[in-house]
């Protein structure tokens, strides 16, 4: 919560949307190949449905570390204590998230899409 004197330019709302939009695509888009490539190849549904929730959470942190830019310690240790309790939590409320196991599949699975949505991300705020 550090303090921010900067004065609003512009329409407010506009920016907040569009800046969104591109998560929300990044979002959407990355969720449904993710199901479309499951299908596909026969993946279990809960292996997707693991993989999903990662990479919903990746998606999450990208936009985190976007706001958070330029880095600095103080932002840098919220970032990683954001990455570590999602990681405890995963384990810990496994229920809550419905992670019963985490397969070998569902690892290589997350880590694809991830990978792919970094720079899917990162086109998308360029054009947005």
């Amino acid at each position: 919560m550090e303090p921010n004197n900067k004065r609003i330019e512009g329409h407010f709302l506009v920016k907040v949307l569009l800046k969104a939009m591109a998560a929300a695509l990044t979002d959407f888009l990355a969720i449904a190949a993710l199901v479309i490539f499951g299908n596909t190849f026969g993946v279990k549904a809960s292996d997707v449905s693991v993989a999903a929730t990662f990479l919903l959470a990746i998606v999450g942190f990208i936009i985190l570390a976007n706001i958070c830019m330029p880095l600095n310690k103080y932002r840098l240790r919220v970032i990683l204590g954001c990455v570590v309790g999602i990681v405890v939590a995963a384990f810990i409320f496994n229920d809550l998230f419905s992670i019963s196991y985490v397969s070998i599949e569902c690892v290589m699975l997350f880590v694809l899409f991830a990978i792919a949505t970094e720079p899917f991300m990162r086109y998308l705020n360029y054009a947005v």
